[in-house]
């Protein structure tokens, strides 16, 4: 796969990634309201609750009526011991009843962060792939001329080691680059790059 085949797959990935989450995310959250223990005792005795499920010991789940706050989900806190069961008995609701939810400190945070945590998983991923790349797709569009100063040292064939001949020829190079005119007329032509080829320590660089 070509560069920048790879960099468009991992940013097409990363987008439909946080679509994917952002989509769970938003479907997974209760659309549920909280109520204060006294309104919701209120709207039991009010004949405006259409279900209660009982949950440990101080957590209340319910179901408004359709006629009432447009029948959402709603929350409470508070004793869900046998006064409440009596008050709901009382107005015609049998509670049901579940266990309180086990999860630790840790389970709680996983669920709350989890979405964010991957998408910065991914994110990071995605930042050393990058990398690995040689950072093109965080300069595309930048030029690769190098600013040079005129009082930056200077490196002459004088200074570089190596076979003297593959010297001498890079030295008409430099030549024809410097004054193309003397070889055009002779026929030449700029040459369109130079490959040199050697172990280490021969001069290439």
């Amino acid at each position: 796969m070509k560069p920048q085949q790879k960099t468009l797959t991992l940013w097409v990935v990363v987008i439909l990634m946080m679509a994917l989450i952002a989509k769970v995310a938003t479907e997974t959250k209760p659309d549920s309201k909280m109520v204060k223990y006294s309104d919701f005792i209120r709207a039991v005795e009010n004949k405006n609750v259409e279900s209660v499920t009982l949950k440990g010991k101080n957590e209340i789940i319910g179901k408004f009526k359709a006629g009432y706050e447009n029948g959402k989900v709603f929350k409470s806190k508070g004793n869900t011991g046998d006064k409440t069961f009596e008050i709901l008995r009382s107005n015609g609701i049998t509670p049901e009843y579940e266990e309180a939810d086990q999860q630790g400190f840790f389970a709680s945070l996983l669920l709350n962060w989890g979405p964010m945590i991957l998408l910065i998983v991914i994110f990071y991923f995605f930042l050393r792939q990058i990398q690995a790349g040689g950072g093109k797709a965080m300069s595309f569009g930048k030029s690769k001329a190098k600013m040079l100063s005129a009082h930056e040292k200077k490196v002459t064939f004088d200074d570089v080691s190596g076979v003297q001949e593959a010297k001498e020829e890079l030295v008409e190079v430099v030549d024809f680059l410097r004054d193309p005119k003397k070889y055009t007329n002779l026929g030449g032509k700029i040459p369109k790059g130079v490959i040199l080829v050697g172990p280490p320590g021969t001069g290439k660089t």
